[in-house]
């Protein structure tokens, strides 16, 4: 009488018993991904709401009739103002939006929109004989971007430098505020990456991410959206939408801002 082989019901258990055991370790592997994932994320979350930041506002004449009150109604509490551009040009609402503001209980500047092709001194004398800028004022503003031809054939650091630098100099001996230099990555990785450590940064980064910016610098200002809605702008032609800016810092911090020279 022929009897059956057990050895082959032992492997038949063991190679059960190795399964359940990779299964079981791939499932507490699972296990420590997930948690080590939610921890790092509740640790990201404690630091995000450590963060403090103010939100708001840059306006020029593409929003119209701009009503600063309604704006501050809806938590905005500082504005950048366009008011001029390379040598001769002035914003048409600058000098309306400029009184409007100062009414209302905002942290305003005004800002000078950038031309690669006019002189650093020319800029200046041109922001300078139309902003007025006040004790507790924000610092004056360079709006600093690549524009028509510039797009695909930006000049250089070294053809760029002079001039910027001169306004950068000149606008802080005529406010006594530092100055601040709105760009985006690429702007801020052509020109600004050394050699302006004197100047705040406020920074385009459309997302909702944190903006991080090379050599550990930090960020004044944020430009986080350029399709904002709020109640308070609009009339014939102007645009629908309204850039959105983070201070970063608590209220304190941006009444003390621009206050001194550093």
């Amino acid at each position: 009488m022929a009897t059956k082989k057990r050895p082959k019901r032992r492997n038949k258990k063991r190679t059960f018993k190795i399964r359940r055991l990779v299964f079981g370790l791939f499932l507490l592997s699972i296990f420590v991904v997930i948690f080590s994932f939610l921890f790092k994320r509740g640790k990201l979350e404690d630091q995000v709401e450590k963060l403090t930041f103010v939100r708001g506002v840059d306006v020029s004449r593409y929003q119209g009739e701009v009503d600063f009150n309604k704006l501050y109604d809806q938590s905005i509490r500082f504005a950048f103002i366009k008011a001029t551009e390379g040598k001769n040009h002035q914003d048409e609402n600058f000098s309306t939006n400029w009184a409007k503001a100062r009414e209302t209980k905002m942290k305003i500047s005004a800002y000078h929109f950038y031309t690669f092709s006019v002189s650093g001194d020319d800029q200046a004398d041109n922001f300078i004989s139309h902003v007025d800028l006040r004790e507790g004022d924000l610092g004056p503003v360079i709006d600093l971007e690549f524009y028509g031809s510039y797009i695909n054939d930006p000049l250089s650091k070294d053809q760029v430098d002079p001039d910027l630098r001169r306004l950068v100099d000149r606008l802080y001996q005529a406010y006594g505020k530092k100055v601040i230099i709105y760009c985006n990555k690429y702007v801020y990785e052509k020109y600004l990456y050394e050699g302006y450590e004197d100047v705040d940064i406020w920074y385009r980064s459309i997302s909702s991410d944190f903006p991080r910016l090379p050599k550990n610098r930090s960020w004044v200002f944020w430009q986080y959206d350029d399709k904002g809605r709020l109640d308070g702008y609009g009339g014939p032609g102007a645009s629908q939408y309204i850039d959105l800016n983070y201070f970063h810092g608590d209220m304190k911090d941006l009444e003390d801002y621009g206050r001194s020279n550093s």
